[in-house]
């Protein structure tokens, strides 16, 4: 902008050079300055400073008077659409009127004919078909009108401002004669920018609109449900369960606490629970395992490098049915006399060459019923079962439960038919006995090979060895020995020297010297392998046993043994493992109430504290076991430690704090161990048979259990007179009716037949001398008791002592 500044007088040439320009005019006056004739221009007076609350006080007004013209703008528009809806209304209303007319005038043109003459009437009726010739045209005009103004109001619609569009619906509305809740609420599905309220002219503002609209949208909208995908390993902690279904944490605790189970936010529930909440709550569950290297741990032989194999043989029975001393005749040795009492205490694996040639590898399993899971997991690794039967014993207890096992593992398996030398041997009878349990031999028509032996002479042997490499040589055993190793641990055990051993047999590939290896919840590598015949060895075999040195802890019997590539994969599996066994041990496990009432009650019984300590894992199992049976109404056994390997001082710290008794089996205690415990005064039982723990234990738990108390009736006698006596003391006269009255013993006061006291007696008087007791039937005295003279003529008292018995469970 172009500033002219103007004095008393301006030139043209000065106005025409901002000729076009907008101009701001300045108007200038000379003065003369003070104490000089001089003519100078008038200073410029400096701006006035603007004020915030006067800007502040302008925009506010601004703001009203936009609002003032947009309201009017408004106001004209509304009044605009009600002129041009009156205008409609009016215009309707004279078409209607027109239409109705027209129909009156045809109507009372059709009207006259009937009246016409008779003669007329008797012609044929023709002048009825122009009449509705004309009806049927002012349908068709009714019609052409009722579309051309349907067609002028979608234009007029077309032409009309969008404001003022949805303002038309009630015609709609009127016309179709249906109107839903959807449609007064919300309008149009493309209108995204207000609502329509229908028969209402007030205006809300848009906030107010848009929540309106999206609360009708909510309510007309079905919810739409989300899937939630709960994904479950071994364990689950029950905030991680909430949050994966989007729960509240507070209503999975509920759920758990109906279905018995007490756990908080932090615990964790194993997968199969987890899965049935997830249910409750309409998740879906994916179980996903991660298990590390498991392409390492699941690799399958190669079918072109699979070669024969010897077959594994285990051999099960009954106690004392000659299970050992087979296995001694097979391998020309004499195991059964070291074993303490003649008894199999653990598994052994040998292997045993045949006359043929022919190797086969024999595993002998307890036969005790305390080494059931032994006998079960012997039944699982092996490809034959060889089931010895006493001739003279028959079928027992042990020899039913092998068959349930042998079923189980559904494994081929030879009965072998023991001791047929002695005289009362009865082959027949063991046969027929088998057809009871479902096991029928090659001679009753069966298809289970039957041989009559006797280990002891050596009687039958060959045809048994006959037997099983012909049975193996059908089940075609084969294996992968250029794999990596998979073993199976027989037996694992702590000893001195070699440290952490372990009994294994070999299923695929070949261990040597070096490999790194997993095994259970341990590692190790293999520092040396002794075979069967206590040889040291480079290498095994598929098929063949050995004993394996450099694991770094005893790993359980059962357990799978897997070599990998690296010692630090070996490392990560095995604390994987342990970690899925805490997790597992910590997992809040279901219960119902009756298991929650047993255990509160549990805790009302004798709780005998118990430290095991074996030579081999599979006497540990077996012990624990066979403990856990104890379990009466009375009391009851706690394993709180069980191991492999001597006493420790920690095992005697741990019964000191604890009280426990310490169960040696097949173990010792060195000389400061058993210097501690004497310090201590650590009980500390050595056994070396397994059946004589169950009843030492027995010993030990009912000497601690309390003695029970018996009640003895000794006399009665009759009240048959009440005295006072001293400070209100009320002494009874009595009648001994039966027995004896002893003072030092307890009496009971019965009042028609009801015991009103129990207690002791206070004073006892003959004749008005004190006396202990009262023998004789029909003699008077009296007596008081103690604190107590609530007496009454007639009542009865009975004298009775107790006696303390010891418990028995």
């Amino acid at each position: 902008m172009a500033t002219l500044t103007l004095g008393k007088s301006v030139t043209i040439d000065a106005v025409q050079s901002k000729k076009g320009d907008a101009v701001r005019v300045e108007r200038r006056r000379r003065v003369v300055a003070p104490g000089t004739r001089e003519l100078r221009d008038e200073p410029v007076a400096p701006a006035a400073t603007k004020n915030a609350a006067d800007e502040k006080l302008r925009a506010v007004l601004e703001a009203a008077r936009a609002r003032e013209e947009q309201r009017r703008a408004r106001e004209a528009e509304e009044e605009a659409a009600r002129a041009a809806r009156e205008a409609e209304i009016a215009r309707e209303a004279a078409e209607y009127e027109q239409v109705k007319s027209q129909l009156a005038a045809r109507e009372s043109v059709a009207a006259p004919a009937p009246e016409k003459p008779a003669a007329a009437q008797s012609q044929p009726a023709k002048k009825p078909a122009p009449a509705q010739t004309q009806s049927q045209q002012a349908q068709q005009q009714t019609q052409q009108h009722h579309a051309f103004r349907a067609a002028r109001d979608d234009e007029e619609d077309n032409a009309r401002p969008y404001g003022n569009r949805h303002n038309s619906s009630k015609k709609d509305f009127k016309k179709s004669g249906k109107i839903s809740l959807h449609d007064i609420v919300i309008g149009d599905g493309d209108d995204d920018d207000e609502i329509g309220i229908r028969g209402a002219n007030r205006r809300r503002s848009e906030a107010s609109l848009k929540r309106f609209r999206e609360k009708a949208r909510a309510i007309f909208t079905a919810p739409q449900k989300i899937e939630h995908v709960v994904q479950l390993g071994e364990t689950i902690t029950v905030k991680d369960l909430a949050a994966a279904m989007a729960e509240k944490v507070g209503n999975v605790i509920k759920k758990l606490m109906e279905m018995g189970m007490m756990a908080s936010q932090n615990q964790s529930i194993d997968a199969d629970t987890a899965e049935l909440v997830a249910t409750e709550f309409g998740a879906t569950v994916k179980r996903v395992v991660t298990k590390p290297y498991a392409d390492q741990l699941e690799r399958e032989p190669d079918p072109a490098h699979l070669q024969p194999r010897a077959p594994v043989v285990t051999v099960v029975g009954h106690v004392d049915h000659g299970k050992t001393s087979l296995l001694d005749a097979m391998r020309n040795a004499h195991v059964a006399a070291g074993e303490a009492g003649g008894i199999t205490q653990h598994v052994s694996a040998y292997e045993v060459k045949t006359k043929s040639g022919a190797e086969i590898t024999f595993l002998d399993t307890p036969g005790h019923e305390t080494f059931t899971a032994m006998r079960a997991r012997g039944a699982q690794m092996a490809d034959i079962v060889v089931l010895v039967v006493a001739a003279n014993d028959s079928i027992m207890p042990q020899t039913i439960e092998a068959i349930n096992h042998i079923r189980a593992a559904k494994v081929p398996f030879i009965v072998a038919i023991n001791k047929i030398d002695l005289p009362e041997a009865n082959p027949t009878r063991v046969k027929t006995d088998l057809l009871q349990q479902e096991v029928q031999v090659e001679d009753m028509g069966g298809d289970v090979q039957c041989v009559e032996i006797s280990a002891t002479k050596h009687i039958g042997l060959d045809k048994l060895e006959e037997a099983i490499l012909l049975q193996a040589d059908m089940m075609d055993l084969k294996a992968d020995p250029d794999m990596p190793a998979v073993a199976y641990v027989v037996e694992a055990k702590m000893e001195k020297g070699l440290g952490a051993t372990a009994t294994i047999l070999m299923r695929q590939g070949t261990l040597k010297i070096g490999d790194v290896f997993v095994v259970g919840e341990t590692f190790g590598r293999v520092r040396g392998l002794i075979n069967s015949a206590g040889e040291r060895v480079k290498s095994v075999r598929p098929g063949q046993p050995a004993v394996v040195l450099g694991l770094d802890s005893v790993p359980n019997a059962g357990d799978e043994l897997h070599v990998m590539e690296t010692e630090a994969q070996t490392r990560e599996v095995a604390a994987y493992r342990v970690q899925q066994a805490k997790d597992k041990a910590n997992a809040v496990k279901r219960s119902s109430l009756e298991e929650l009432f047993a255990r509160r009650d549990e805790s009302k019984k004798l709780v005998l504290p118990i430290i095991l300590r074996a030579d081999v894992q599979g006497s540990v199992e077996a012990i624990t076991d066979m403990l856990r049976d104890i379990h009466t109404d009375k009391a009851s056994v706690e394993i709180l430690s069980s191991g492999v390997g001597q006493i420790t001082e920690g095992d005697i710290r741990l019964a000191t704090a604890s009280g426990a008794v310490i169960i040696a089996f097949n173990v010792r205690a060195d000389a400061a161990v058993r210097d501690m415990a004497r310090a201590g005064n650590v009980d500390i039982r050595y056994h070396s048979v397994v059946y004589r723990i169950t009843d030492e234990i027995k010993e030990i738990l009912s000497g601690k259990l309390a003695p029970e108390k018996k009640e003895n009736f000794i006399g009665y006698a009759d009240v048959i007179a009440l005295f006072t006596v001293g400070k209100g003391v009320r002494v009874a006269g009595c009648r001994l009716t039966e027995g004896v009255i002893k003072k030092d013993a307890f009496v009971r006061l019965l009042r028609n037949n009801v015991v009103i006291y129990d207690g002791k007696i206070g004073e006892m008087r003959r004749e008005k001398n004190e006396v202990k007791e009262v023998s004789v039937a029909g003699v008077e005295f009296g007596m008081s008791f103690d604190k107590y003279n609530d007496l009454k003529e007639g009542d009865r008292v009975e004298c009775y002592e107790v006696q303390e018995v010891r418990a028995q469970l």
